[in-house]
Formats: C-alpha cells, structure tokens, sequence
C-alpha cells in the first residue's frame, strides 16, 4: 500500500504497525541488521499516483525490513510517504542496474546504486521472508 504520511500520521503509522509489524529500535536494527544499506533511486511507480516525470530531482527510497513485512519510505514535494506490504505479498527481480519490487498494487522501479550493498540487502531480505512465513 502506498500511504501518504503528513496527513493523520498517527492513523497510518497504527495500521502500518498493525498490518507488517511495528519498527524496531534504533539499536536492535543496527544489531541484526534490519535496515537497508543503500537508498535506491525511484525511476518509476505504477499506478503512477505521484508524478514522477515532472519532478527534476532524484527522489530516493530507503526500505526497513519489520517482522511481518517491508516498509519503504520516500519524500517528494515536501510530503512523506511509505510504500509496504507482508512478506508473501512482495515479489522483486533484477535486470542490470534496475531493480523491480511487485507491491500488491504497484510497480516499484528502482536504479541500484551500490552493487554491494544492494546484495547484502538482498540477502537479508530473503532470510527476513523465510523466517516470517
């Protein structure tokens, strides 16, 4: 689900926590790992919602890895929002320097930055999904 975030956070950010799992700590994180190494680069969202092509920046994406579920945050024209879904309902591919990542209802095309970091995320993606289902 795409959510916008400045607006009633406080709603968004409960059933978020009720639907994948709430954050974890700062330190907890950082021990095992949890969130993303890198920030990705958006090329594309699909259904377009947000129009990309009108903006002239680069707009990044930094996801966290939660109990039941991905949780991928953005900023784009001063507002916050957050991309997420369980586990079993994320599916991705690679292709080159483009990653692709299937939400229930969008198409998230992103530009990997760091190759190493982009494994090493990977990697722990794959270990949070096999532990959740």
């Amino acid at each position: 689900m795409l959510k916008r975030l400045n607006r009633e956070r406080m709603e968004e950010v409960v059933k978020m926590n009720q639907e994948i799992g709430s954050s974890v700590f700062v330190f907890e994180g950082i021990k095992n790992d949890l969130f993303s190494p890198t920030k990705y680069s958006i090329a594309s969202l699909s259904p377009d919602h947000i129009e990309f092509d009108t903006v002239n920046e680069i707009v990044n994406i930094k996801f966290e890895l939660r109990q039941n579920g991905i949780a991928g945050y953005f900023r784009l024209h001063q507002e916050d929002y957050c991309l997420y879904c369980k586990y079993g309902q994320l599916s991705f591919m690679k292709s080159g320097d483009a990653f692709v990542m299937q939400f229930p209802k969008h198409l998230l095309k992103l530009k990997i930055n760091e190759v190493k970091a982009h494994r090493r995320f990977i990697q722990r993606l794959y270990k949070a999904k096999n532990q959740e289902l």
